[in-house]
């Protein structure tokens, strides 16, 4: 059953679906963290629900850009949660014990932006390849797509992109010397009227940049997303499932 809830009251043990209306709040500040990124209220609630605590700390003036797309103080922003009953189902909150998938829309008259963040819960033992991206059916991409990986206080962009009509990836290598935080995130527009379903597949073990981007978009795919053609790819990566949100 859908709810309309105060981003502020959101939690993971939620199941429905939030809008922030752009007009319920002023824009004054609310939070200033150790960088000197304030936020508002409306921003606030929107970087922990999408993150953890820990990020708002952390973030940057580019983490805050990539937050700032949805233009949450301006524009309504939609988040739908759910608890998931087991791994590997597909909707539009997918929590493991490792790590935490988010994604959320904000749309105009004819398009949406998406974003997909992943965050971990601990520093993987494994730091090879890991991808994170998107698969669209019933639409398609307005412009390109912008990834980070954020390990510790640091920023890395991610250029080692597959692209294709139906959908976007981007693979990076964790940082072997990070000991804090991980963090990834994706945004780009989509035009409205269909389905985006969005993964971030972890390596287990050593893989090489060209095994990790040797896929196809497919529904059948890790996380609904990647569906690897070879063998490597396929026992390297943890077949997490996927989170999906409607344009």
């Amino acid at each position: 059953m859908k709810k309309l809830l105060p981003l502020l009251l959101l939690s993971t043990a939620v199941i429905g679906v939030v809008k922030v209306n752009a007009e319920s709040s002023s824009n004054d500040y609310y939070y200033t963290n150790p960088n000197g990124i304030n936020l508002t209220e409306k921003e606030y609630n929107l970087v922990k629900n999408m993150f953890d605590e820990r990020f708002l700390e952390v973030m940057n003036q580019e983490d805050y850009d990539y937050i700032n797309r949805l233009d949450v103080n301006n524009r309504d922003v939609e988040l739908k949660t759910e608890e998931p009953t087991y791994i590997g189902s597909r909707s539009t909150y997918l929590e493991t014990q490792a790590k935490k998938l988010v994604i959320g829309k904000s749309c105009n008259t004819d398009s949406c932006v998406i974003t997909i963040s992943n965050t971990w819960k601990y520093i993987p033992r494994v730091k090879s390849y890991d991808v994170i991206g998107a698969m669209l059916v019933g639409t398609t991409f307005k412009g390109s797509s912008s990834t980070i990986f954020k390990f510790d206080s640091t920023n890395y962009v991610c250029n080692n992109y597959v692209d294709a009509s139906n959908g976007t990836g981007c693979s990076y290598k964790l940082d072997s010397n990070a000991t804090e935080v991980f963090y990834a995130y994706q945004t780009f527009v989509v035009y409205k009227g269909g389905n985006v379903y969005a993964s971030y597949q972890h390596a287990g073990k050593s893989v090489s940049l060209s095994t990790s981007k040797n896929y196809r978009f497919h529904i059948n795919g890790y996380g609904n997303v990647f569906l690897f053609n070879t063998n490597a790819g396929k026992d390297a990566y943890d077949a997490m499932g996927g989170v999906y949100i409607k344009t």
